[in-house]
């Protein structure tokens, strides 16, 4: 028992998760962090972090790296007070720093303030990440009250100027700059930090914070001053320019670097050279890999499902751990996959239906590699896809092998219920499937998008098997159509309505619209034709469909050896096995070799075996010695006439001179 624990603490150390590549180019100014040098950047240092922690493969993590990118772009001169980071949680090796840190969704986005010492200062950003604005002027907020909290020695650049002094005053801290700044700003005066900030650094400019009831603010604004930017050249004693009350720090930068950078705006009057019209690039050939239900893609679903996302979980309880038990019940019940697998599943949630009230990452982990090291490593720990690759390693996916799992587990439903007038879809797999998407599924966006699809398309209303197979196939292709020409929708696998008519033209009406009915069987049909081998193609035949003496479709179909899903019930399997290990383990045989196999007994056992084998050693010596004492007086006659000596006696006919044998 200790040697296979040992191998699979070794295996495991060899193990990593494949297509964790990052959404951020080295050229981004984003600082990647990871786990071995997270908290040597992080904690005990001068400047305040802004961290996103992201999963690669995540539809809304991949939409809003853009829009982090342009954030980091343009706090970028903010350096030496704040640094953008960014974690890749879908990284196998990056998954405890993510546990640590409670990250539940993602893309989530924490700030950790200057000199922070543990994950405990790292604060969830509630704000709407997306309006990039706003994000900006509350970061400046944050670094404006640590810095007063701690008496920073740059706290006097984000206080403002006393009421007495004079413009002069104020262009006597300016030094050399060429350029005077004057933020209008009552508290919270965001804009004014974030612009005292970003100029910090600027030697032609210096930026300087003023109440409205500034006499020199004032003199040039009077009344409607405040959230108001007055930018002086030096000399002069009217500003060259005076912000609008509702302008953007963004805007204000940009105004004011046409000024120091000396780069005027183009004429109004100058017209953009026409464009010629384009020829309309012509439609991209559907590439019909991406529609094949491959058994690899659900293996790695369920690796992915069972040793990342509800690992992640600190520790799950209440109902969360109710929808996960409910969950890995119809997976196990349902996925149609390899019988090694199933019994893995079977075993999981004989498990965990009785964990109560609540279950940490480190229980469900023991005992998943457990029973997964006893059935032989039957789940891929290298994650790879199929037909759910995408052309770049954050597109499709895992996000992808979720859908066809759940088509596939519906289909399989639908056939295994077929004459059981009690299955309730909704209590026995939509609800699971829910509760999985909504609490484990990591993706934030993906999971509050399905409470509304939940909502919107009735889920509580699924009464039938049939139902069960629809409700799926409606939801999917409204996210299809929701997502199509979004960032996280891949170029070479454009989302389209399924099934194309390509695939299925008797799905589809003269009109063009979907025919249910058809769609309903094809659906069936479809997920149940899983591929079992990924890398040679299996022999296939051609198979055409008429109606009414007419070709309505060609079809290939595949000699591959079917899987026979519930073929054998799992739980007759585990239940044999259970009897055959108690008989063995009962057996006089069994017991005998337990000694024997002295590398698998306890401290007393060796010493026992090891005892029994020093007597028998110890009889061996004395009963040669006493051989030896009876023999002495005769050694020498020996010797002297047959130059040999044996321990056995004379023999009685001492005439010729024989041994007893």
């Amino acid at each position: 028992m200790l040697l296979r624990w040992l191998l699979a603490s070794a295996c495991l150390c060899l193990i990593r998760i494949a297509g964790a590549d990052s959404l951020y180019e080295p050229s981004d100014p984003i600082l990647q962090l990871e786990l071995d040098t997270f908290d040597a950047a992080v904690y005990n240092s001068k400047k305040a972090h802004f961290v996103e922690f992201y999963s690669s493969w995540c539809g809304a993590c991949i939409g809003y790296a853009p829009t982090y990118k342009q954030f980091a772009k343009q706090i970028a001169s903010w350096k030496p007070f704040v640094e953008v980071v960014a974690v890749n949680c879908a990284d196998d090796k990056n998954m405890p720093l993510c546990r640590d840190h409670s990250i539940s969704g993602f893309p989530t986005v924490k700030y950790f303030k200057p000199r922070s010492t543990s994950k405990n200062d790292g604060v969830v950003y509630r704000g709407n990440k997306y309006e990039l604005d706003k994000v900006e002027r509350d970061i400046a907020t944050f670094v404006h009250d640590d810095y007063k909290q701690m008496n920073h020695e740059l706290l006097p650049m984000f206080e403002p100027v006393d009421n007495s002094k004079t413009l002069a005053d104020m262009w006597n801290t300016a030094g050399p700059a060429n350029f005077l700044g004057v933020m209008v700003q009552e508290n919270p005066a965001s804009i004014a930090w974030a612009l005292a900030m970003n100029f910090h650094n600027d030697r032609n400019i210096r930026v300087v914070l003023a109440r409205p009831q500034h006499p020199e603010v004032s003199k040039q604004l009077g009344h409607d001053a405040n959230n108001r930017f007055m930018l002086f050249h030096r000399g002069e004693s009217t500003p060259v320019w005076t912000s609008p009350s509702d302008a953007k720090w963004t805007d204000i930068h940009d105004k004011v670097m046409e000024f120091v950078t000396h780069v005027a705006a183009p004429p109004k009057g100058e017209k953009t050279p026409a464009v010629e019209p384009q020829a309309p690039a012509p439609a991209a050939e559907i590439d019909m890999s991406q529609y094949r239900v491959e058994l690899a893609d659900m293996k790695s679903t369920i690796s992915y499902m069972l040793f990342q996302e509800i690992a992640r979980q600190q520790v799950v309880e209440g109902e969360d751990l109710a929808g996960l038990k409910s969950w890995i019940h119809a997976v196990s019940k349902y996925a149609p996959t390899t019988t090694p697998i199933r019994r893995l599943l079977y075993r999981m949630d004989q498990w965990l239906q009785n964990q109560g009230p609540s279950m940490s990452y480190e229980d469900w982990t023991r005992k998943l590699e457990e029973v997964h090291t006893d059935l032989g490593n039957p789940l891929p720990r290298e994650i790879e896809w199929v037909a759910c690759k995408g052309s770049k390693p954050h597109f499709r996916g895992y996000t992808c092998g979720v859908w066809v799992l759940a088509h596939a587990m519906a289909a399989e439903a639908y056939k295994q219920e077929a004459n059981n007038a009690t299955f309730k879809p909704v209590e026995e797999f939509l609800d699971p499937f829910y509760h999985f998407v909504v609490k484990f599924l990591s993706c934030e966006w993906c999971a509050k998008n399905f409470r509304k699809e939940a909502v919107n398309f009735k889920m509580k209303e699924v009464a039938t098997r049939e139902q069960l197979v629809m409700w799926l196939w409606r939801v999917h292709n409204f996210v299809n159509k929701r997502l199509s020409g979004y960032h996280s929708d891949d170029p070479k696998f454009p989302k389209r309505q399924f099934p194309p008519p390509v695939l299925c033209s008797q799905c589809y009406t003269p009109d063009g619209a979907f025919d249910e009915e058809e769609v309903l069987k094809f659906l069936v049909r479809y997920f149940s034709d899983i591929r079992q081998d990924s890398v040679q193609a299996p022999p296939e035949y051609k198979v055409n469909e008429y109606k009414d003496g007419k070709l309505q479709a060609v079809g290939a179909r595949h000699l591959n050896p079917k899987f026979a899903v519930h073929a054998e019930k799992v739980s007759n399997l585990e239940e044999a096995e259970e009897r055959l290990r108690k008989e063995i383990d009962a057996s006089p045989q069994r017991q005998w070799r337990d000694i024997e196999g002295y590398e698998n007994l306890s401290t007393s056992g060796r010493t026992q075996f090891y005892f029994i084998w020093l007597m028998v050693i110890g009889i061996v010596i004395v009963f040669a010695y006493c051989k030896y004492r009876r023999n002495r007086s005769k050694f020498w006659k020996t010797f002297y006439y047959h130059n040999d000596f044996k321990l056995c006696p004379w023999s009685s006919d001492s005439t010729g001179r024989k041994y007893a044998a």
